[in-house]
């Protein structure tokens, strides 16, 4: 009876999936795995097909197919947590938390959820740690903290060969997307920079990811948590500041802390555990990202439940959870819908983010639709003043407007505020922009000269 409340409340709020589409990275994996099936399946290349047929979008025929993949994989893992922790509410306040977005919706973020798929089967069923843990690091870098919680059992002898499992399996993947990311940052970089004050960024990054999962009251693909931390000075001093995102991720561990040694809580080292891959000691990735939250988060959602069972009235605070996740979903079906609705639906729940703006002006520009990149990249700045950014991308909005001085004028504004590290790129992309004769102003014609020196003897 419980797994058919859960399957009617799957159908009752993820139906809407069905009307979804590619965004963002899908159609990569689309068009990938559409050239692999042309050239063929064969056994050589079976490693690398499965990988990318399981890494994201492309394995069936149409979008319809793939969303309901993903919702089917989804219910499977919520239907997992109701067996492992004989909890019903636990496992609807999962399914309807719309922190799991990436992994319910998203179908790029399915690397992610088979990595939460194997970590509850382990859970499940122990004796196959050795086996799942393979599977799930070949594939992704999600699951890599679970020896960690096999310790807490009676297969702990398991972890060191779970060690050297991750050793044959998963470290030349790893490695490989570790190097390949590594490029997109300068080289002077504060995230790859490993040093005492990390905590302080480790504790901030706790304090965010705990309340977020919890209250996520603006589920995204991009965050502005640590943004600009390591390209400017100044963000730099802040991120290592004892300011009050420190205090409220302090906050958070003595509660890990309590929770874990004094009341044993093992559902808080799960969230400890698999959250603290993601504690921007060290990154080459994202600073902050909802699919970071789904695995650590089963642990946080029977926390969660644990403390609603003590209140007086717990149906109270599950009709206010419930209510509020699924509220904060509902606007992210649409914006799954295309990529234009995705990239308003963050420019709406976040005005001042730069990422979505700066991605949907370039679309307008690629569309040869300037006027409605400037309005974009205009109202980014009057939040924004001195995001680069920003600025780079309005001056190359005015000269597709062929607004050549005011282009230029921006262009001198953006080089006052280039990240640290890309200086020198910069120095050279910026000649290139200043000296490229389609970026000027075109010369007058001889009647064009005559009007010009006409007006400024009338002005004199």
């Amino acid at each position: 009876m419980d797994i058919l409340i859960l399957f009617v409340i799957l159908i009752a709020l993820f139906h809407r999936s069905y009307f979804c589409t590619y965004v963002v990275d899908d159609t990569v994996g689309y068009k990938l795995m559409k050239r692999m099936k042309e050239r063929g399946l064969t056994w050589g290349n079976f490693s690398y097909n499965l990988k990318h047929a399981l890494y994201g979008a492309g394995i069936f025929r149409n979008a319809k197919q793939e969303y309901l993949f993903t919702t089917l994989l989804h219910f499977t893992i919520c239907v997992l947590i109701y067996d492992i922790t004989d909890s019903l509410m636990v496992s609807v306040l999962y399914m309807v938390n719309p922190v799991n977005n990436q992994t319910a919706v998203w179908l790029n973020g399915r690397r992610y959820a088979i990595g939460v798929l194997c970590c509850l089967l382990v859970w499940k069923f122990k004796i196959l740690f050795l086996p799942l843990y393979a599977f799930a690091v070949w594939l992704h870098v999600h699951a890599i903290a679970l020896p960690i919680l096999i310790l807490t059992t009676k297969y702990w002898y398991l972890v060191p060969m779970g060690f050297l499992t991750f050793y044959v399996f998963g470290w030349k993947g790893l490695k490989s997307r570790h190097d390949i990311r590594k490029k997109d940052f300068a080289g002077i970089n504060e995230l790859q920079k490993i040093r005492p004050q990390k905590l302080i960024i480790y504790v901030k990054t706790l304090g965010f990811y705990f309340f977020h999962t919890i209250f996520p009251n603006k589920p995204r693909m991009y965050h502005e948590f640590l943004y600009y931390f390591s390209r400017y000075p100044d963000d730099i001093k802040r991120g290592y500041s004892f300011n009050f995102e420190f205090f409220k991720g302090l906050a958070v561990c003595t509660f890990a802390g309590y929770e874990i040694v004094i009341q044993h809580n093992f559902w808080m080292l799960w969230w400890l555990a698999f959250i603290s891959q993601w504690g921007n000691i060290y990154g080459v990735t994202q600073n902050a990202a909802d699919r970071y939250c789904s695995l650590a988060g089963i642990g946080l959602m029977v926390t969660l439940n644990k403390y609603i069972l003590i209140l007086p009235t717990p149906s109270i605070a599950y009709t206010f959870f419930i209510t509020f996740y699924i509220l904060r979903y509902l606007p992210l079906f649409r914006a799954y819908t295309s990529i234009d609705n995705f990239h308003y639906y963050h420019i709406n729940i976040e005005p001042g983010a730069v990422e979505s703006r700066t991605l949907q002006a370039t679309r307008c520009l690629a569309k040869n639709d300037p006027f409605s990149a400037y309005a974009l990249i205009k109202q980014g700045i009057l939040y924004r003043p001195q995001d680069f950014k920003l600025l780079l991308l309005m001056s190359q909005v005015l000269f597709a407007m062929k607004k050549f001085e005011p282009a230029q004028q921006i262009l001198n504004v953006a080089e006052k505020h280039v990240p640290l590290g890309d200086e020198e790129d910069c120095k050279r992309e910026f000649e290139k922009i200043r000296t490229n004769p389609s970026m000027q102003p075109p010369k007058p014609n001889r009647k064009d000269r005559r009007a010009i020196e006409a007006q400024k003897r009338n002005q004199k």
